[in-house]
């Protein structure tokens, strides 16, 4: 906890953690406090009173996900509250950096819609997947040919080898469908950021460009399947 000292409604020290710097700063005031504060206090000596008082730091989020860079606010005293107060100030990006922030938004909701459709199977599976894949297909082509990943996944399991074909073809089919839509509109995304960088280039840029990119950033993943949104 940070804490600041006023002499009357007059700010001599503005909030810090180190206690002792507090304390020699009342001291040459005339004030006796203690380095070991645990909340609010006040002291009075020959009329004059010494408060300290407590940083509190407000830390909205941005007024949208992009689009907005934030810097804490110099210390404020809020005499009414008796409290020292600073918060975030969110100022709009300019573009090249607006398209940098949308590009990392984007690349990180991808690769949690990616993470999504691997979940549930532990790393060493999903290495297995491609050869599962191609055992799976060979063996729908040629039930004779040599499926060694197949045939011991149905031995240990005491089922049929098709019924083993059957899951993986199901889950493969399931996995790749999820993931053509989370990267097919992931480079849809990336084209339309790349117009708007020429655009941008030719000086031909649209007037309502930060509106443009806000709403991509949210719009990229419309109508997408719970499966891949989670739980948001």
């Amino acid at each position: 906890m940070k804490y600041g000292m006023t002499i009357g409604d007059v700010e001599i020290c503005g909030p810090t953690s180190n206690l002792t710097h507090l304390a020699g700063i009342a001291s040459r005031y005339g004030f006796a406090i203690s380095d070991a504060i645990t909340g609010p206090t006040s002291q009075t000596v020959a009329g004059q009173t010494l408060r300290i008082l407590p940083g509190i730091e407000e830390r909205p989020g941005p007024p949208a996900p992009v689009g907005y860079h934030g810097t804490l606010t110099q210390w404020i005293l809020d005499v009414g509250n008796q409290r020292f107060v600073r918060t975030i100030d969110y100022q709009p990006l300019l573009f090249d950096a607006m398209v940098d922030q949308v590009e990392k938004h984007i690349a990180h909701q991808q690769d949690e819609a990616l993470a999504r459709i691997e979940h549930g199977y532990t790393a060493q599976e999903v290495k297995t997947w491609a050869q599962q894949q191609a055992e799976a297909e060979r063996w729908a082509a040629n039930a004779e040919a040599p499926v060694p990943l197949l045939s011991q996944l149905a031995q240990r399991r005491g089922v049929d080898i098709s019924v083993v074909v059957s899951k993986i073809q199901a889950k493969v089919g399931q996995a790749a469908k999820l993931t053509g839509i989370v990267l097919g509109d992931a480079q849809a995304a990336a084209a339309t950021l790349e117009q708007m960088k020429e655009q941008e280039k030719a000086g031909k840029l649209p007037k309502t460009w930060f509106e443009q990119l806000q709403g991509l950033a949210v719009s990229w993943r419309s109508n997408w399947p719970k499966e891949l949104l989670g739980d948001e």
